[in-house]
């Protein structure tokens, strides 16, 4: 009966030693963006605590106070794009403004529409300004 009692225990230990190396090495790698706003490197998307960006996050910017975000959905009728209204559900680039204080969110747009959208907001604040300058890299 006591050796029934060990070998439990040390599979016990066993399970639990497994479990704590998982997750000790399989962690889900992250870029914190501030705010709680977090991007994946893994799944290539950015959560927050109230929006998402599915993948596939392809380049992004931020400071202290927004993100912009360019993004290539996957093609087909994926159902990670059924949140958001796209303009097309092609293998197209789209772009992301996100205001980081109160998690607004502008977007998808197509280039033209995020070009229009920095030039109304880059008026009024130097942070606009400064990220939508360099678009282009995106």
């Amino acid at each position: 009966m006591d050796k029934i009692k060990y070998l439990i225990l040390f599979l016990l230990f066993i399970v639990i030693a497994i479990a704590a190396l998982q997750k000790a090495f399989i962690q889900c790698e992250t870029i914190n963006m501030g705010n709680n706003i977090k991007y994946n490197i893994n799944r290539k998307d950015i959560l927050g605590r109230s929006f998402d960006i599915p993948p596939e996050v392809i380049a992004y910017k931020f400071n202290k106070h927004y993100i912009y975000v360019k993004q290539r959905i996957r093609k087909g009728n994926n159902v990670i794009y059924t949140k958001y209204e796209y303009p097309s559900k092609t293998d197209t680039i789209f772009y992301w403004i996100i205001r980081k204080d109160d998690e607004y969110v502008i977007g998808p747009l197509m280039y033209s529409d995020f070009e229009n959208s920095c030039g109304k907001l880059s008026g009024d604040n130097q942070i606009w300004r400064e990220l939508c300058q360099g678009k282009e890299t995106l």
